[in-house]
């Protein structure tokens, strides 16, 4: 095992407790509510979460891997993995007899998870441009930075509008995004970050 795989299964565990939080709610919600206070908003955001952090892992492994390991590297890992474990732990609730429907959970809960989403990716991607010396110019960098501010200013509209319906469109773009990506890579194996330039 390489110094690297050895950081990247560290890293990959945090991330996969978040991935572990949002199903045991998943699961818990469906055993526990009636399908009309299930809502849209919940099942929404849960689905955004995980293709989230499956697009993170991913990118984690292509942008990093040809980093030497060290302890700081570790450190960032850690923290980037545990700010996102507390954002999914807020995408479903703990006692589910608490909320009328979980629509109203989530426009109660929603900025921890979103905060907590864009706060994680913006982490990541300036540790992958200062760690790798890529330019934003280069185009694996363009391509990150316009993903990137798509990204959160989808997610600044459902912070700061209540709308369900708007806040629904945001949430399904982003999962129309990554299902366009996973489609159009499903085969390919994505150059790191650094080979642009």
């Amino acid at each position: 095992m390489s110094p690297f795989e050895f950081f990247f299964s560290f890293y990959g565990l945090l991330l996969a407790l978040s991935v572990a939080v949002v199903a045991a709610g998943a699961v818990k919600a469906l055993k526990t509510r009636p399908w009309r206070t299930i809502g849209v908003l919940t099942p929404l955001l849960a689905t955004f979460v995980l293709m989230d952090i499956a697009t993170f892992w991913s990118w984690a492994w292509d942008s990093m891997r040809t980093l030497p390991f060290s302890f700081g590297l570790l450190l960032v890992g850690m923290a980037i993995a545990l700010i996102y474990f507390f954002a999914a732990s807020f995408v479903f609730p703990e006692d589910n007899e608490e909320w009328a429907s979980l629509d109203e959970h989530y426009q109660a809960r929603k900025r921890y998870v979103l905060l907590g989403a864009m706060t994680s990716n913006t982490v990541m991607i300036a540790a992958a441009f200062l760690l790798t010396g890529t330019s934003p110019l280069a185009p694996a960098g363009l391509a990150a930075a316009v993903f990137y501010v798509f990204y959160v200013a989808t997610l600044s509209v459902c912070l700061f509008l209540r709308n369900r319906w708007v806040n629904a469109l945001m949430l399904g773009l982003n999962i129309v995004l990554f299902l366009f990506v996973a489609v159009a890579t499903f085969n390919v194996e994505t150059p790191a970050l650094g080979g642009g330039g």
